[in-house]
Parts: structure tokens; C-alpha cells; sequence
């Protein structure tokens, strides 16, 4: 078993997401993944998470991937944090125990997938036990990625993993001392948590060190670390109120900072932390910290007070060595209001004065906001109406800009999160998402269409022969793979529709139930009008309708062909016979040498709104008013070289067809 990730980021401007693999990626007993520390903590205690869930299936991002980045791509962040498992790469936790390629091609399709929406990458490693084996992890990493990711992170929220882990024991693995919490799996809050800390900046330390050796000069990369940290504020103007806030400091965001700047713990942990419980660095130890991060991040969320008080001769944890209290309220009235969570008080000023205290503390360090955002307690409602969550961001994204503007070096902006994910102890109880997960239902797709333009497969596939698989009758085209025609694109028809049918039968038997969804299919469709007002092309257009729309509608509302289909059985002419040819009409897009419309770029496109009207109306009418979607839309242009940013041509043509849909809503 190993900790859970090195983490990877996207990153490019001041706005994106992020997630971390146990809480959104599932597939926890798949593909040769090992146990992780928190698989183990929450399958083996579930007691311990607030609804009793766990993290085996979550977002299911393992197999929705490429769903999430379209997600992250509609929304218009170009920037992700995702994270990489220990334990998907090393199911064993070190290299004895082989390394899994399937995790590795996860990865790469992953990252390829982000990339392809015009993504860059950075990256991060979160470490619970040896650091040998951490760092030969990292080394997998950089070798598999590090061609693509110019961004590393080592850890993410170390001080969340001593305090959370060690000392409070309400996360993975769940340990204390027995005077905190006695359903603790055994542990020591004064002496552990500091172990583990010092652990933890060792194995950033040789992470890093594996990077700058073997990877820098070929790669160019970065290597970072992500802090989780509060603002803390003195309770009073009192002189020892406000060294108690320093201490507070000391013991939180300095205990990870400090010694990769200077080598060295904060001067407050080592004259407070009595008995040698704070372990010290040798002199390699302290070369190889001072100056190991290229960049912070910062994962911010709240802030509180902080107030002197006796240090305790008994009952001695980390909590307590800062000999400070910590609150939220002052004189009680809370320091901001509660988000869904009781610890998430928000103080947006507080990001600004954290920014700033870096800056002026630690030699001005490149940072990134890698994680900040508020949750809501899940009650069942669904949170669509989400102005708390941008009255949110709005007012923390313009405290950063202020401490942009005095000159501090921030480089970008992650919020937390893009999903609803598994927030460790609290389950799936409390909401960070930007999107919605409803994870009551499993699933997150709800609507399926079994098949996209049949139409164009029967025509261009297999009459004009112009699309794969590029069949036809010789007389249409002699460059043909063979084909015929007259047969071959109603037998393919035929079984588009079965297969429709088919796919649609093992949904609603299987999982309609459970998931609840929908599913329907997407048609090619034009709107034909007569030539003339003569009986003959108003029976000529009926028949085109019926080979082209109809051909794939009317049997999935009556089960049958369209009737003019059926009736034309007898061809209209005895030579040259394919499906263009049976309804016996002519199609043309100009009467009397006037188009229907103007071109776009493509010939056969012509641009006439009012056609999507009548065919939605006609498909209303003709078709019991059935539920429609316009799957698809749009204009073109050819590719001459230019970049087509004046984009009138295409604003108009949405801006007229969107009113004709309008219309027939209306």
C-alpha cells in the first residue's frame, strides 16, 4: 500500500480545476491497480466516512475521462490537476513488485486527451511511507510523462496528512493517541505526526533531486510542492495574541515551507516542540531541502484566530505545541459565514494576506493557487442555482488580483473542484463541484443516441460511394470497392434500425431502472419543398421526405416503412436503379436558376433558416410530437490559409436559424 498520487497539472492562466485520484478516478480493484492507504482505511473502516462510502468507483473518471475534459473544455478552463496513483503504477508500492502498464497507458491517454484541448501540463506526488520507494515511483513518472508535463508537484497538503492522519486521526490511516480519540488504530500525536512530516519533506527532497539529475536538462520542467494552509489572525492586538498567530503559522504553513528555503524548521517548532520530539536534518539532508521548490502552491479555503494560552504539561499533541488556540468566531461572531462544511468559514481577505506573507517571508516564490472553493452539505436537491459558489470565487479571484497587484508572483488559479467527488472523511456528504455528480444513480450519462446520421452511412456509403466504406454501382462511380446500389444501402438501413432497436431493448431491460436515462438517435435531414405547386411535386417532395427522414423514423414510432418506401417497388426507370433514383423526384437547390439560398462554402450547403422550422413542425405533426434535440448545425468555410476570426457570416446564420427554432417552440 502507498499514498495517493503524483498529481499533475494543466496549467496556463489564472482560471481551472483540478482532482485527486482517490476522490474522483474509481476503479479501484481494476486493471492491476493495488490498495491505496485510503482504499484500505475507508473499505476496512467504514465507521470512520461520514456516510460510510469509499473511493471505488466515485466519478468513475477512470472510464469517463474523456467525458471530464470535454467537461473541463465546455466550461472554457484550460488549465486541470489531476493525479496520478502510486498504487496504479506500482500495485505493490515498489519496483520489486513490477510496474503496471496499464496504469502507464491510463496516464498517457489521459494526458494526450488534455492536451488535445489545448492543455499543458505540471504535476504533483502525495508520499505516506519509504522514501526510497517514493522516489523510484517519481522516477517512473518523469520517464513515462516528463515528455509532456513541464510541471511536477511532490506533495499535496502534507500538513493535512500529519494533522488529519496522525494526530486528529479522522483520515487515512487513522491514527492518534488514545486520550484524542479512543477508536483510533493505536498511534502517538506528540511524536508520529512529526515523523511522518519528516518523512514527507525527505521525500520531496529526493524527488526532486531525481528530476534535476536525470530529467531537468532534457525535460526543462519544474518541480513544486502544494501546501494546504489557512490565514490566521492574532484574537486580540495583544502583543502575545499575535506571536501566538506567528506560532500557529510556524506549526502550519512555515513547518513545509521553511526548510525548503532555508534547510531548516521554523525557529518556533524547534523551541516548542520539547523532548526531541522534532526529529532534526542532517547536513546532506538540509542541502539537499534548501532550495527544492521551483514554485508553491497554495490550497486555501479558510482562515480563523488565534489566541495564546498556557502550554500543557499533559495530554501533549502537535495541536498543542504551538501553545496557541485556534476559533473561528471572535467575541462570537464568526470571522466569516459557513460554507456547507463547519471548519469552511470564508474570509476572502485571507488568500490576499496568505499570497502576501509568502511573498515577504520566502524570498518572493512563484506560486499557484492550487486549490480553493467552497462545499455544500448534500440534502438530495440538486445545486443548480449556484450564485454562492461564484459570489465565491468572484470575491477570492479579485483578492488574488490585488495581491497580483502589489507584486506578488502568482501564476495561476485552480479551483476546487471540477466534480462532486469522494471528500475523504465527509463521503460523498459534502459538494465542491462546479458540475453536478448525481452519484444516487451511478451514472452520470442520461441521454444515448444509438446512431448518428444513418442516412449519410445507406447514402454516401453504399449509393454515391463517397464515405467509407466507399461502395456503389459501377455506373455511379468506377473508382467504387464494388457494391450495388439498388440493394446493398437497404440491407445496411435494415440493419441500422435493428441495431438501434437491439441496443435500445438491452438499455431498457438492463439498466433503465437504475440509471433512468433516455435513449434516441440522431438523423441527417434536409427540408424538401416542391418545384412547383403542381400535385406531382407535392407528391414528389412526400416521397423524398419518406426516403430520407421518415426512412429511419417511421419504423422506430410504427414499426413499419414509410408507405411511398413500400409502394415503389416497380423502379421509375428500368437502367441505372439505386436509392437516389426509386422515390422518382429530381433534387435541386435552385428553381429557375435562383438557390434556395446562399452557398457556404461546401456546395452543398445552402443556407435557408425556415427549413429547420418546417422540419421540426413536421416531424411534430407527422410523428406525435416526440422530444427533439438539433444534434447538429452549422455553417463552413474553406481553409485558405487565413484565420477566420470576423466570424459575422457564421454569428448570422446561428443568430437566424435559432430564431426559426425559437418559432417552433412557440
Amino acid at each position: 500500500m502507498r499514498g495517493e498520487y503524483l498529481s499533475l497539472l494543466v496549467l496556463i492562466v489564472l482560471a481551472s480545476n483540478e482532482g485527486n485520484n482517490s476522490q474522483i478516478e474509481g476503479a479501484a480493484h481494476e486493471d492491476g491497480r493495488g490498495p491505496s492507504i485510503w482504499d484500505t482505511f475507508s473499505e476496512k473502516y467504514p465507521e470512520r466516512i461520514n456516510d460510510g462510502s469509499n473511493g471505488s468507483v466515485a466519478d468513475d473518471s477512470y472510464h469517463l475521462y474523456k467525458e471530464d475534459v470535454a467537461l473541463l473544455h465546455q466550461i472554457g478552463f484550460n488549465a486541470y490537476r489531476l493525479s496520478i496513483s502510486w498504487s496504479r503504477i506500482l500495485p505493490r508500492g515498489n519496483l520489486k513488485g513490477g510496474i503496471n502498464q496499464a496504469g502507464i497507458d491510463y496516464y498517457n491517454n489521459l494526458i494526450n486527451e488534455l492536451l488535445s484541448k489545448g492543455k499543458n501540463t505540471l504535476s504533483v506526488s502525495h508520499y505516506f511511507e519509504l522514501r526510497n520507494d517514493f522516489q523510484n515511483y517519481a522516477d517512473i513518472c518523469y520517464k513515462n510523462f516528463g515528455d509532456r508535463v513541464k510541471h511536477w508537484m511532490t506533495l499535496n497538503e502534507p500538513l493535512t496528512v500529519v494533522q488529519q492522519g496522525y494526530v486528529a486521526g479522522g483520515m487515512a490511516p487513522g491514527r492518534c493517541s488514545n486520550f484524542t480519540k479512543p477508536n483510533c488504530k493505536g498511534g502517538d500525536g506528540a511524536t508520529e505526526p512529526y515523523i511522518v512530516g519528516h518523512n514527507l519533506l525527505l521525500a520531496h527532497g529526493a524527488a526532486v533531486k531525481v528530476y534535476r539529475e536525470k530529467y531537468k536538462a532534457s525535460q526543462k520542467g519544474q518541480v513544486g510542492i502544494a501546501l494546504s494552509a489557512g490565514w490566521y489572525l492574532p484574537y486580540t492586538e495583544s502583543a502575545a495574541d499575535r506571536l501566538a498567530a506567528a506560532r500557529i503559522m510556524a506549526f502550519t504553513f512555515d513547518y513545509f515551507l521553511e526548510p525548503l528555503v532555508t534547510g531548516k524548521y521554523p525557529v518556533d517548532m524547534v523551541n516548542n516542540v520539547k523532548g526531541g520530539r522534532l526529529p532534526t536534518f542532517t547536513a546532506q539532508q538540509s542541502k539537499m531541502l534548501k532550495g527544492s521548490s521551483d514554485f508553491i502552491g497554495i490550497n486555501y479555503y479558510s482562515s480563523a484566530y488565534a489566541k495564546d494560552v498556557p502550554c500543557p504539561t499533559e495530554y501533549v499533541t502537535l495541536f498543542s505545541d504551538p501553545c496557541a488556540s485556534v476559533t473561528g468566531e471572535r467575541e462570537g461572531v464568526p470571522i466569516g459565514p459557513k460554507a456547507g462544511s463547519d471548519w469552511l468559514l470564508i474570509y476572502p481577505k485571507g488568500i490576499r494576506d496568505l499570497i502576501l506573507y509568502a511573498k515577504y517571508k520566502f524570498k518572493d516564490p512563484v506560486i499557484y493557487i492550487t486549490e480553493n472553493g467552497r462545499d455544500e452539505i448534500d440534502t438530495g436537491k440538486r445545486f443548480l442555482k449556484d450564485g454562492d459558489r461564484i459570489d465565491f470565487y468572484a470575491r477570492h479571484l479579485e483578492m488574488v488580483k490585488d495581491a497580483i497587484s502589489i507584486g506578488a508572483n502568482v501564476k495561476g488559479f485552480f479551483a476546487w473542484s471540477l466534480l462532486d467527488n469522494f471528500e475523504w472523511a465527509a463521503g460523498y456528504t459534502a459538494r465542491f463541484g462546479m458540475v453536478y455528480v448525481d452519484f444516487k444513480d451511478g451514472y452520470r450519462v442520461k441521454h444515448w443516441m444509438t446512431l448518428n446520421e444513418p442516412l449519410a452511412v445507406v447514402q454516401q456509403g453504399y449509393v454515391a460511394g463517397g464515405l467509407a466504406p466507399g461502395r456503389c454501382s459501377k455506373f455511379t462511380n468506377p473508382n467504387c470497392t464494388g457494391g450495388d446500389g439498388a440493394t446493398e444501402p437497404y440491407i445496411v438501413g435494415h440493419n441500422l434500425i435493428l441495431a438501434h432497436g437491439a441496443a435500445v431493448k438491452v438499455y431498457r431491460e438492463k439498466y433503465k431502472e437504475s440509471q433512468k436515462g433516455k435513449v434516441g438517435i440522431a438523423l441527417n435531414a434536409g427540408w424538401y419543398l416542391p418545384y412547383t405547386e403542381s400535385a406531382e411535386d407535392r407528391l414528389a417532395v412526400a416521397r423524398v421526405m419518406a426516403f430520407t427522414i421518415d426512412y429511419f423514423l417511421e419504423p422506430l414510432v410504427t414499426g413499419k416503412y414509410p408507405v411511398d418506401m413500400v409502394n415503389n417497388d416497380v423502379p421509375c426507370s428500368n437502367e441505372n436503379v439505386t436509392l437516389f433514383s426509386d422515390p422518382c423526384a429530381s433534387v435541386t437547390g435552385e428553381r429557375e436558376g435562383v438557390p434556395i439560398g446562399p452557398k457556404a462554402a461546401s456546395d452543398w450547403i445552402l443556407i435557408y433558416p425556415k427549413g429547420i422550422r418546417d422540419l421540426l413542425l413536421y416531424a411534430k405533426y407527422k410523428f406525435k410530437d416526440p422530444v427533439m434535440y438539433i444534434t447538429e448545425n452549422g455553417r463552413d468555410e474553406f481553409n485558405t490559409g487565413k484565420i477566420f476570426l470576423n466570424d459575422g457570416d457564421r454569428i448570422d446564420f446561428y443568430a437566424r436559424h435559432l430564431e426559426m427554432v425559437q418559432d417552433a417552440i412557440s
